[in-house]
């Protein structure tokens, strides 16, 4: 095995209006990320062999800091070269509007 270090991409499906995920979430690389925002995560193994990991195993969030733990649910001894995250960016995209819209609710009070 290799002395390499094992890359997380973040990725996304795209929401029915096209939106990309540079678009939604710009520069932001998360600590974590809810459970409901995820639409699958992958471990790409060094032969690009593809292990889809159930997302029940994640309880709240998947916090970026334990890829470890990540990794050891698939039990595999091989490399992992890759954990691909892929967001669902319809449901972020929803809950970030349903944020926003209260939060300006809040700002801007009807008289």
């Amino acid at each position: 095995m290799t002395e390499k270090s094992t890359r997380i991409v973040l990725l996304a499906k795209r929401t029915e209006g096209g939106d990309a995920l540079r678009e939604i979430l710009l520069d932001v690389f998360p600590k974590e990320i809810p459970v409901d925002f995820l639409y699958m995560v992958n471990l790409v193994y060094e032969d690009d062999k593809i292990f889809e990991v159930p997302l029940k195993v994640f309880k709240k969030t998947l916090k970026l800091g334990s890829v470890q733990k990540i990794i050891e649910i698939a039990e595999f001894k091989k490399e992992v070269d890759c954990v691909e995250i892929v967001l669902d960016l319809a449901k972020v995209k929803k809950f970030m509007t349903k944020t926003s819209d209260s939060l300006f609710a809040n700002v801007f009070l009807d008289s």
